[in-house]
């Protein structure tokens, strides 16, 4: 069996027991034993990169929810048609929901509960989880800020641009920041608070 390290010090051995040869990649001790970072403001950025992730976590954020409801989430995916372009509603598919739930278990922000008749499996956040949501909404809220800074803009501007800041639709975000209606001579106004 052959081994060699490439120039990212990554380590490689050759299987030479199946039919065709094949290199895979050996993890190091210091590797196996890594985990997961616990870092909350490394979580945060990890759960604000991914709309997806977001999306599910700030579901969470609210109140346990059942699988079925998480799946269910919807985030905000550019389409492109002809010169324009618009952001378009899509449900998280199920596998994809499993997949983001069994991350957040993983790295601690989220724990696994059964309910009252024990088929049901409901998911909330753990203390850890907590932390990171509130890292979160603050990141949420300073970049809010900067974006609208002061503007007064019409209920559908404002819903728009929140949504185009962050990919998710504004009624994940709504529990999570204070607007501030302001009555227009014809229309209302709307503001973070």
């Amino acid at each position: 069996m052959g081994v060699f390290r490439d120039n990212s010090d990554s380590m490689w051995e050759l299987n030479e027991s199946s039919e065709v040869d094949e290199w895979k990649e050996i993890e190091s001790e210091s590797e196996k034993e890594m985990g997961v970072l616990v870092s909350e403001e490394v979580l945060a950025a990890e759960i604000l990169s991914n709309p997806k992730l977001l999306a599910v976590f700030l579901k969470l954020g609210v109140r346990p929810c059942a699988t079925k409801e998480l799946v269910g989430a919807a985030i905000l995916e550019e389409q492109e048609r002809g010169y324009s372009r618009s952001l378009e509603r899509k449900k998280i598919p199920q596998s994809t929901a499993y997949r983001l739930l069994k991350r957040l278990v993983e790295a601690e922000l989220v724990e696994a509960c059964r309910g009252i008749d024990r088929r049901k499996r409901y998911y909330k956040l753990t203390k850890l989880g907590e932390k990171v949501l509130d890292k979160v909404v603050e990141v949420i809220k300073s970049t809010l800020k900067q974006r609208l800074r002061d503007k007064k803009l019409e209920a559908r501007e404002f819903v728009n641009s929140v949504e185009e800041t962050l990919r998710v639709p504004f009624e994940l975000v709504a529990p999570y920041i204070k607007i501030k209606t302001i009555e227009g001579s014809y229309e209302k106004y709307y503001t973070l608070a």
